[in-house]
């Protein structure tokens, strides 16, 4: 995906690493929001996400067929 949240959200993630950091899904999704809308390419699950404001994370059961 063409995406660039998954730019800022890899970039954040290497410079916390490099700095002996770790950041949270939940600490990288206000960062990303802080600098631009973000869509949910940045969590494990799909998830849903509020873009501006990154109050809403509610994770999507994957579907039982």
């Amino acid at each position: 995906m063409a995406s660039s949240t998954a730019d800022i959200a890899a970039t954040a993630v290497a410079t916390a690493h490099h700095l002996g950091h770790s950041l949270s899904e939940s600490e990288l999704a206000a960062l990303c929001v802080s600098l631009e809308p973000t869509d949910s390419t940045l969590f494990h699950a799909l998830t849903l996400f509020d873009h501006h404001h990154a109050q809403t994370q509610i994770a999507c059961a994957p579907p039982s067929f």
